[in-house]
């Protein structure tokens, strides 16, 4: 809590130093999102209970609403690039909470920093689930949006993007959890879109 708090008043105190500059170098700021998730699929290949081999292959339309809150810090390498480090909070449809980590690239288009304009970005990263045995998650989202200028250092960002997330949700064989020890192999994917809102410092 106490590292976040000195990352926030760093970001701060750089943007208060870049204040001869049109636009502020370091950024920092929130995003809320609703996701919209409709297309999903696992492989699980696993020992039943009873001791034989078990395995699930499928690919299923299914459609999950959830929602994801998170904040990021950045860096405008110029009026047309951010660099930015993302942390959120979110479920993976109806299987697990978790704790995504991106780094996302955005392109601003337009030539003037302090005006309202259209962007777009790809963000990459990995994270972590939210299970009794918390295991790794692969995401990222590609997508664009449009920016409300409020003033030079706060900005409005209306979002929409594709995400893909790879994961481990737990192995379940008729109301029961298999143990990792009797898991082979454990797989599975989630898509969807998302519509979001963000500030920007």
């Amino acid at each position: 809590m106490k590292r976040g708090v000195v990352i926030i008043l760093l970001c701060f105190l750089c943007t208060l130093a870049s204040g001869s500059e049109p636009y502020p170098r370091f950024t920092y700021g929130g995003e809320c999102s609703y996701i919209g998730s409709f297309l999903s699929g696992k492989h699980q290949y696993f020992y039943a209970p009873e001791g034989f081999r078990e395995e699930i292959r499928e690919n299923y339309i299914e459609y999950h609403t959830n929602t994801e809150a998170g904040v990021h810090i950045g860096y405008n390498f110029n009026p047309n690039w951010n660099l930015s480090l993302h942390i959120g909070y979110t479920r993976l449809g109806k299987w697990h909470p978790a704790i995504p980590v991106t780094l996302r690239a955005t392109r601003y288009f337009g030539t003037d920093p302090n005006k309202d304009r259209w962007f777009g970005f790809v963000d990459f990263g990995s994270g972590v689930s939210i299970k009794d045995r918390p295991q790794e998650i692969i995401t990222g989202k590609i997508g664009g949006g449009y920016r409300l200028s409020l003033s030079r250092c706060t900005k409005l960002d209306f979002i929409i993007s594709f995400r893909l997330t790879y994961t481990h949700p737990d192995v379940v064989f008729y109301d029961e959890i298999i143990s990792r020890d009797q898991t082979i192999t454990n797989n599975a994917y989630i898509s969807g879109l998302s519509f979001g809102i963000g500030i920007t410092f």
